[in-house]
């Protein structure tokens, strides 16, 4: 998607891309690396490409200020064009050197996030049948990086909530690890009250309310009690491939560890532009 009009001004010495579907936990990960003062990203690309959507013309400047930098981006919910972008080969159009970029690779069990699509999006106008393709295209595009030499860190959310594991990931990342980053306190908008989480506006079109968070001081994982994550049949019915969803969180970790690149999958049947 070269036509997006996305910049990025300066030279990071390391970029952090969290990619996932949306919904899965992403903005605590971000707000996490936020908290250790690293410059934190939400969305630009895909602010950019609402404003392609809406034909808005301004561009997203990304301004490099810390040494890393991380990025979030999400796929879906509302149109075909949500789960069609790749960010990660934007990020390596706009001349970031796959040496330097590493990609966690975000995935959240199924059922628990189809619920959220459900409970956190205008209703009306989410279109369920996306929900499987999101899971693919985020596995797609980390295959298809993988080959080209980007670091790719597969995660399942709720592993998370294992003793050791943020500090597991901090290490793959090759960064410090920050007492910060485990402590920090939510804003009732659902962003860290200081250091470096950065937003950007986005249309009207896409914008959504955020709902109120109550106030933490710590990241938590929440798991689900077993039964909890039931899923209507109303729902599933609309929910294109979700078992292939299923199937990607199932194998996620082992198919796309360091020393594995499994071959080639284009799972995306949407035959949009990347």
């Amino acid at each position: 998607m070269h036509q997006l009009n996305f910049e990025i001004k300066g030279k990071p010495d390391k970029v952090i891309l969290i990619h996932a579907p949306c919904r899965s936990g992403t903005s605590a990960l971000l707000n996490a690396f936020a908290m250790d003062d690293i410059q934190s990203v939400y969305q630009p690309i895909k602010v950019a490409l609402h404003r392609m959507l809406s034909g808005d013309s301004d561009p997203v400047i990304i301004t490099i200020r810390t040494p890393t930098i991380v990025i979030k981006e999400t796929l879906g919910p509302y149109v075909p064009e949500e789960v069609s972008f790749d960010p990660i080969s934007v990020l390596l159009s706009r001349g970031i050197d796959p040496s330097i970029l590493h990609v966690i690779a975000l995935f959240r069990r199924p059922e628990e996030c189809l619920l959220s699509w459900k409970s956190f999006f205008r209703a009306n106008d989410i279109d369920y049948s996306l929900f499987g393709v999101s899971y693919e295209a985020v596995y797609d595009d980390c295959v298809r990086a993988q080959k080209r030499g980007v670091h790719i860190v597969p995660l399942r959310y709720e592993q998370l909530a294992e003793p050791g594991a943020f500090h597991d990931l901090i290490s793959k990342l090759e960064i410090p690890f920050n007492p910060a980053m485990l402590k920090w306190s939510l804003s009732k908008k659902y962003r860290p009250g200081r250091f470096s989480f950065q937003d950007i506006p986005q249309p009207k079109l896409y914008t959504h309310s955020l709902p109120s968070a109550e106030e933490s001081n710590e990241f938590a994982v929440r798991i689900p009690v077993p039964g909890s994550e039931y899923v209507p049949d109303s729902i599933i019915a609309n929910a294109a491939r979700l078992e292939s969803a299923r199937a990607i969180y199932a194998t996620v970790v082992e198919d796309l560890s360091a020393d594995r690149i499994v071959e080639q999958v284009d799972f995306r049947p949407l035959g949009l532009p990347r």
